[in-house]
């Protein structure tokens, strides 16, 4: 899982396409406003917090609806702190780190 992680953002790094990289930004301070607005509460980090709880969790019902999934609910707000925390942390070793995947380095 972590290496699949790593090659995605390693390979992330060479697009050029001027709109996927502003969507990966938004993404990236999506995930990141968890703790920005505990570090600097506004209106601004409250409103991005409030956007993407909404449409993770729109998204992952939606999910459970079609794979029929029950009793995940309670770990989505368990989630909503680990996942920013992986995404950061991954973000980090693909910058500082070299990844094999299948025996070719990226």
């Amino acid at each position: 899982f972590v290496n699949q992680r790593l090659r995605w953002m390693k390979k992330s790094g060479g697009i050029t396409n001027q709109k996927y990289r502003l969507f990966s930004l938004v993404l990236v301070l999506s995930q990141l406003s968890v703790f920005y607005f505990f570090i600097e509460p506004s209106l601004e980090f409250l409103f991005l917090f409030c956007f993407k709880t909404v449409l993770e969790l729109a998204g992952m019902m939606r999910i459970n609806k079609v794979f029929k999934y029950k009793g995940l609910f309670p770990f989505y707000f368990v989630m909503l702190i680990l996942y920013p925390l992986s995404i950061i942390f991954l973000l980090l070793m693909s910058v500082f780190t070299t990844v094999s995947w299948k025996g070719r380095r990226l």
